[in-house]
């Protein structure tokens, strides 16, 4: 996840702030709110405190509107999704990424449609990984999508991207 970061252009700036670093497992949900220096899609990706798992966050089955508009904070969930802390305990790291165009991550390896929350199949993802051209964008982040009446080079590719942390820890 820190190529998406690596990646991104410096211009777009991505701000997040989550309201609670630490959730207590099956009790507290994440809550943050995203702030961006140019109007975009928002896109959020975790791997999980088990690391054995890649998940889009955002957009997801049940939220689709990912748009964000530039300096406006985007409280994410919104009122009809939850994500409570799941466990096990460890450091949760989010990646919001903030695209000037839509993208389409349907060829980045996401596993069969069950669930809420997309999931990237890891064994996929490996192979996508290994196969990529060295210096290239993760592709897990997709490829711009623009329509068809605009040209490529007119198709904003770039985005802005950082990095939260969030610990998972046992209920008390």
């Amino acid at each position: 996840m820190n190529d998406i970061v690596r990646g991104a252009d410096p211009q777009l700036q991505v701000d997040v702030r989550v309201d609670k670093p630490v959730l207590r497992i099956g009790r507290e949900a994440l809550r943050m709110k995203v702030r961006s220096s140019q109007p975009g899609y928002v896109y959020i990706y975790t791997g999980g405190t088990d690391k054995s798992h890649f998940y889009l966050l955002f957009p997801n089955r049940i939220d689709r509107d990912n748009r964000i508009k530039a300096g406006a904070d985007l409280a994410l969930p919104r009122p009809s999704w939850n994500i409570t802390a799941g466990g096990p305990t460890g450091v949760n790291q989010i990646v919001v990424l903030v695209s000037r165009s839509r993208r389409d991550v349907s060829a980045a390896g996401m596993a069969s449609s069950r669930g809420e929350i997309p999931e990237f199949d890891l064994q996929q993802a490996a192979q996508r990984w290994s196969r990529r051209e060295p210096g290239a964008v993760s592709p897990f982040i997709g490829s711009a999508e623009c329509r068809v009446e605009t040209a490529k080079s007119d198709c904003p590719q770039g985005y802005g991207a950082t990095m939260v942390e969030v610990t998972e820890v046992a209920p008390r």
